[in-house]
């Protein structure tokens, strides 16, 4: 099968599975949903013999070719695929496999990240070739997760003098108006580095910032184990110059 080669892909990686939106050259929208560990699933209906495997799966992807896929049951590879007929859902191993009882469930996989993995089903790609894909772009809720659960790397917050405690103070939104104890959640840094420097609302710069201020508070991160830095500059919007020190 001939596929067009400007294939537009859009996908988002979640923490359990991943969702792809595909439009081909005429414009025609397609899904494919798989795990975000690469794999996808279906169920063993029947095995006539050690390398013949009979499934029932639903992953709404008729160009899918399966050749060159690995089989896992378990957790445990089983075969590789050598073909598939999608119509009667035939999978043909290209050596033999132990025994497999009905309703097991297999994993299919390339061993490639999932959003390869869903653009190659999507697009009917197989394994070895090359995407035909004229762009793709990436999004993830992986990072909205780690920040709901607090799993997050130790952060630094560098600052305007006089500001570092903006954060924590907030301002006077509050869930509940009329509350005499406020419980406010914790901020996301674990460390403050004020740094001398100003810009004003017009975008002017009052005061500049010091190079070898900036110099020994990064060795001091270093040493207190940071692993990543937000720098939030007074008015950086109109000039950014502070920021890209």
């Amino acid at each position: 099968m001939s596929h067009p080669s400007s294939w537009q892909i859009f996908v988002d990686t979640g923490g359990t599975f991943t969702d792809c939106l595909a439009l081909d050259s005429s414009a025609n929208l397609y899904r494919q949903k798989v795990l975000s560990s690469s794999r996808i699933r279906a169920s063993l209906r029947e095995q006539p013999d050690h390398t013949t495997l009979i499934i029932d799966e639903d992953w709404r992807a008729p160009r899918a070719d399966l050749t060159g896929f690995s089989v896992f049951a378990g957790g445990k590879i089983v075969g590789k695929v050598s073909s598939y007929d999608r119509s009667s859902g035939l999978v043909a191993l290209e050596e033999a496999t132990r025994e497999l009882i009905p309703g097991t469930t297999l994993e299919f996989s390339t061993g490639e990240e999932a959003p390869v993995l869903a653009a190659r089903l999507i697009t009917g790609t197989p394994v070895g070739k090359s995407l035909p894909v004229e762009f793709i772009r990436l999004a993830t809720t992986r990072g909205t997760n780690a920040l709901l659960e607090r799993k997050i790397a130790r952060t630094a917050l560098i600052t305007n003098r006089g500001h570092k405690d903006v954060l924590r103070i907030g301002d006077q939104r509050r869930p509940d108006l009329f509350a005499l104890h406020i419980e406010k959640p914790e901020p996301l840094h674990d460390v403050v580095e004020p740094v001398c420097g100003r810009i004003s609302a017009s975008g002017e710069e009052i005061e500049p910032v010091d190079p070898e201020e900036i110099r020994l508070i990064a060795r001091r991160m270093r040493n207190n184990g940071v692993e990543a830095c937000t720098v939030s500059m007074l008015n950086s919007y109109l000039n950014p110059e502070h920021e890209n020190h």
